[in-house]
């Protein structure tokens, strides 16, 4: 703290000292303030932190060869770690896997490449896509739909509303939801594959915070054939890294798009 004495109290003054580093051959540094240093003593304590400055950027031009050199033997390391894992082609069931804590892709724990976001065994090149294997290559019913036609079984799934609207929709996207005339009622045609199935189960006990029972899934119609199709590709589940634009290409009613 500064030691000098305040000019209206008389006292010292307690205010924390200037940043003034010991540098060889320069004036000893003064315990006090900037306020209270004389004209000569600013002088001297300016000229001090310049040259500890220099110094210390005068290091670290000298470490850089040094830090690229590391930082290009880890690149290395960590390309050859890619090259050989075997999630290129397929991990073996039993793979460790990192989570990222939410319904979203997983990372190799021996790569930390993303992997795909239905089997959770290929590598992918970017969070939610889908391997080669899990994406969808049958044409995917059209999204935004004005109304689902009532001949059609499907689940019909209404959202109230949400203090967790982001989970609820990345269960949507997983189920493979389209929109279904009203902004907070979807629709899921049958059959569905197992992460679909799972996705709606996981919709229908869905209970966060105040959420509990304001998600409806029903099937229509009731006596609907339920079977789960285990060869049925999952739907697009890319929307999972980008829920705003899931939202805004399938979540709005086709009308409400055409008016707005």
């Amino acid at each position: 703290m500064c030691t000098r004495m305040t000019k209206t109290t008389a006292q010292r003054c307690q205010t924390r000292t200037t940043d003034w580093p010991v540098i060889p051959g320069e004036p000893a540094p003064v315990a006090a303030c900037w306020t209270h240093l004389s004209e000569e003593e600013r002088a001297n304590c300016s000229r001090a932190r310049g040259i500890r400055d220099a110094e210390r950027v005068r290091a670290w031009a000298e470490g850089e060869p040094e830090r690229q050199r590391q930082a290009a033997e880890a690149e290395a390391v960590r390309r050859a770690r890619i090259a050989t894992c075997p999630c290129a082609t397929q991990l073996p069931q039993g793979a460790e896997i990192d989570s990222t804590g939410y319904a979203a892709p997983n990372c190799c724990r021996a790569c930390g490449s993303w992997l795909c976001a239905s089997c959770d065994r290929v590598r992918v090149a970017d969070e939610g896509l889908q391997c080669e294997t899990c994406r969808p290559q049958a044409v995917q019913p059209a999204r935004g739909d004005d109304a689902v036609p009532q001949d059609r079984p499907h689940y019909r799934i209404i959202v109230g509303g949400l203090e967790c609207f982001t989970e609820a929709m990345r269960l949507l996207i997983r189920a493979g939801a389209r929109n279904g005339g009203n902004p907070r009622q979807f629709a899921v045609d049958l059959p569905v594959g197992s992460g679909q199935a799972q996705a709606l189960e996981d919709l229908k006990t869905f209970s966060l915070g105040s959420d509990e029972g304001s998600i409806k899934v029903t099937l229509v119609p009731e006596d609907a054939n339920r079977a789960v199709d285990p060869d049925l590709p999952d739907p697009d589940l890319s929307g999972l890294g980008d829920i705003d634009g899931w939202w805004l290409a399938h979540g709005y009613p086709a009308r409400s798009r055409r008016q707005g």
